[in-house]
């Protein structure tokens, strides 16, 4: 006489064999999981980072723009846009005018002015941020690098009426 199983008895069995399948399963989402987590984190960071240096190299140019005189002499400019840049950056960071190191949490600053044709003149402030990473350091991507750049003009006062003057 055959043994026949009946399907609750089939199942049973076929559970049992089964055993432990799941765990590896939800280990692998995790990591998963996990991996995308760290993505977001990360480059959240850099997206706030990369708007905290927009903010203070925008204070920077337009500090520094009405304080450029003579574009041959422009300590006073870059003093006043050093102050504003500082002023608007988070407590962590530091300012530096040297190259930046791979990992250094200095940014590099520089600045710049022209004067075109007509008498205006141009300012620009120039930073990079290495914004060091969390979580994608396990796929070897230490720092990302954030440049922002901003350009102020400024118009010295001319006389409007010195073609009608008549002497």
């Amino acid at each position: 006489m055959e043994n026949k199983e009946n399907p609750q008895q089939k199942q049973l069995r076929q559970a049992k064999q089964e055993e432990g399948q799941s765990i590896v399963l939800i280990a692998l989402v995790m990591i998963g999981l996990i991996g995308f987590v760290g993505l977001a984190v990360d480059v959240g960071f850099v997206f706030v980072r990369g708007s905290e240096l927009t903010k203070s190299v925008d204070a920077a140019v337009l500090a520094g723009v009405v304080e450029v005189l003579d574009i041959s002499d422009l300590d006073l400019a870059n003093e006043r846009a050093e102050q504003f840049f500082e002023t608007n950056l988070p407590v962590s960071a530091t300012l530096s005018t040297t190259p930046i190191t791979p990992l250094g949490s200095s940014i590099n600053y520089t600045s710049a002015a022209v004067e075109d044709a007509l008498g205006q003149i141009e300012y620009t402030v120039t930073a990079t941020w290495p914004v060091e990473l969390f979580f994608l350091r396990v796929l070897n991507f230490d720092v990302v690098n954030i440049t922002r750049s901003a350009t102020g003009a400024y118009f010295p006062v001319t006389d409007i009426y010195a073609s009608r003057r008549v002497e």
